[in-house]
């Protein structure tokens, strides 16, 4: 859809789907002031639009991003819920040709040439693009496609084995409705649905050990580089021992007891869209060992460039010195 059709405050009549587009606000250089979205020019340094897309009783609102799609956020909703997803495209060129694929929430594929009104097609069927009389076949159509990760079976050579648990293990779990072996990669978590229709989490990873002491999450935050959703910082804040000690796990700053050091590793998103926090634990009970060594180390270097030659000068043993006849 060209932006330009559009007028703020009113709907616009979608094409397909008794649906509309509203646009609520056009910001040609968005950024962030005083915790407020707004535009710092009339330059289109950094587009942005705000969008509500109504169809029947639902209503979404929606903020896109031109340059950085990944920032696109559905900021609202109401009404029933509309499996949709809106992308904001500047660099559409109307004097070139375009040829354009769309789902909709039915399932049914559509294609549009030139921006022009969109139709069906299926699976099989050719239609002409007007374009050096080229044609265009929709071989294959997978609306209810999926990623799978792929996981084969290596035997390395003689004496370059890992001794090590293996990156993955090939298991068949009894009392789930899994159908086939179910591969776990180490680290990994999986959740099986059991015969009684109770959730089954199944993990596989190293020999847990207990800590001496409880950790409890308070609070997560991560600090973004300005204008973008790269993480800058991250800290949590945790309880120790059902609340005793309260303490902030930052990036190299380290919870330490019990000769144990709790690291914030990373950090990542739940399902439910929250955040996780993801520690690391450190434990090396004989570490005074190595600060031995290190210090038995530098002792031997002193002694060895300090002590052999001094001893070098010392005339030997039934020896005289030298000496020169002038």
């Amino acid at each position: 859809l060209d932006l330009n059709k559009l007028t703020l405050g009113q709907a616009f009549p979608l094409e397909y789907g008794d649906s509309s587009l509203e646009l609520v606000r056009y910001l040609p250089h968005a950024t962030i002031q005083n915790d407020e979205l707004v535009s710092k020019s009339e330059l289109a340094h950094n587009p942005a639009i705000e969008l509500i897309l109504r169809k029947g009783d639902s209503s979404q609102t929606w903020l896109l991003f031109a340059k950085f799609p990944e920032l696109n956020t559905r900021t609202g909703s109401s009404g029933p819920d509309l499996e949709t997803r809106l992308i904001y495209n500047r660099d559409v060129n109307p004097d070139q040709s375009s040829f354009e694929l769309g789902l909709t929430q039915h399932g049914n594929l559509l294609y549009r040439i030139n921006g022009k009104n969109a139709k069906e097609i299926k699976e099989g069927e050719t239609v002409p693009t007007g374009w050096m009389n080229l044609n265009a076949e929709l071989v294959t159509h997978l609306p209810k496609a999926r990623k799978e990760k792929l996981i084969t079976e290596f035997t390395p050579k003689r004496g370059k084995e890992d001794k090590a648990p293996g990156p993955a293990i090939r298991l068949t779990l009894k009392g789930s409705k899994l159908k086939r072996p179910l591969w776990l990669e180490r680290g990994e978590i999986r959740k099986v649905e059991g015969l009684d229709g109770k959730d089954i989490y199944i993990g596989y990873g190293y020999k847990t050990v207990t800590l001496p002491f409880s950790l409890k999450l308070k609070d997560f935050r991560i600090g973004y580089d300005p204008g973008t959703q790269t993480a800058a910082t991250y800290e949590s804040d945790v309880a120790i021992d059902d609340g005793a000690r309260n303490f902030t796990i930052a990036m190299n700053e380290p919870y330490e007891q019990n000769g144990y050091k709790v690291f914030q590793a990373s950090f990542a998103k739940s399902t439910g869209g929250g955040d996780i926090s993801v520690f690391s634990v450190a434990n090396d009970p004989g570490i005074w060992l190595k600060y031995l060594g290190s210090i038995i180390m530098t002792l031997g270097m002193i002694i060895m460039f300090y002590f052999k030659p001094k001893r070098a000068r010392r005339p030997q043993a039934g020896t005289e010195p030298e000496t020169k006849n002038s």
